[in-house]
């Protein structure tokens, strides 16, 4: 009786993820992936503790970043941690979380964290989400007049 009850849980959770996927729109499944991401990252330690506010500036989430503050709050239900740290084994050694990687270790990490995202988080192209994500990673270097 105990495994039917969890068979049917499950059913409901995937059920309502679908709907989520039909229901919310491309913006809002971008701010959650990004900001569950980013939330997971600090929490595992890839990513120095920084505010909503600096990660909403930089990737121009929301119009406030206090909307930003609920996702934050549900990454472990979002990515799984075992997955997400094989990606993250591959970096080199020397990333510390305040240098940036370069564009190739960028690209490669952006892609296998992408593979990884549940399909009811997926917004936008491929090459959206590849743009979003790798710049968590990835710094353009800056040109000088």
């Amino acid at each position: 009786m105990q495994t039917v009850k969890v068979g049917f849980r499950h059913l409901l959770a995937i059920m309502g993820l679908y709907l989520l996927s039909i229901l919310l729109p491309n913006r809002g499944k971008r701010i959650i992936m990004l900001t569950t991401l980013h939330a997971r990252l600090v929490r595992d330690g890839v990513f120095h503790a920084e505010t909503l506010q600096k990660l909403n500036d930089s990737l121009f989430l929301a119009s406030t970043p206090t909307a930003l503050t609920l996702p934050a709050s549900i990454y472990g239900r979002v990515w799984d941690t075992s997955q997400l740290q094989s990606i993250l084994n591959e970096i080199d050694g020397r990333y510390d979380g305040d240098t940036c990687l370069l564009y190739a270790d960028a690209r490669k990490v952006s892609q296998s964290i992408i593979s990884l995202t549940p399909a009811w988080l997926r917004y936008g192209s491929v090459d959206d989400m590849m743009r979003d994500v790798m710049s968590l990673f990835y710094c353009k270097p800056l040109t000088l007049p």
